[in-house]
């Protein structure tokens, strides 16, 4: 009986599962990269451990607008995908808050992530 009930829930949540793949992928697309790009960031703050509630929205605003720029005009030099550059890109700048966190002073003072985390008073 325990073996029903365990294929039957299989059977029902595989295609739930399978249809929350795609919806997400499909608006992966559809939203505009500062939406998108804001969810990537405040996942990828999360797997490095840093609350997102935390950071001020402005400032996620702001760092995603200073990574959509970039990736912007360097995608089109290496001919590469805008959207998994920007996501590979904002991995890399969760990061950054962690280094952030830990030494401020590590960052040079012309480096626009300590003008941004100076003017956010993010600590």
């Amino acid at each position: 009986m325990a073996k029903l009930v365990l294929i039957l829930v299989r059977l029902v949540t595989a295609p739930i599962a399978i249809v929350w793949y795609v919806l997400s992928y499909i608006m992966a697309f559809i939203l505009p990269l500062s939406v998108s790009g804001k969810g990537y960031l405040k996942q990828a703050l999360e797997r490095q451990g840093i609350d997102p509630r935390t950071i001020p929205e402005a400032c996620i605003d702001d760092v995603v607008s200073l990574q959509i720029m970039t990736v912007s005009c360097f995608g089109r030099v290496k001919g590469g995908e805008l959207r998994a550059e920007l996501v590979r890109t904002l991995e890399d700048t969760a990061f950054l808050f962690t280094l952030w966190k830990q030494n401020p002073n590590s960052f040079n003072e012309d480096c626009p992530f300590r003008e941004i985390f100076e003017r956010h008073s993010i600590s």
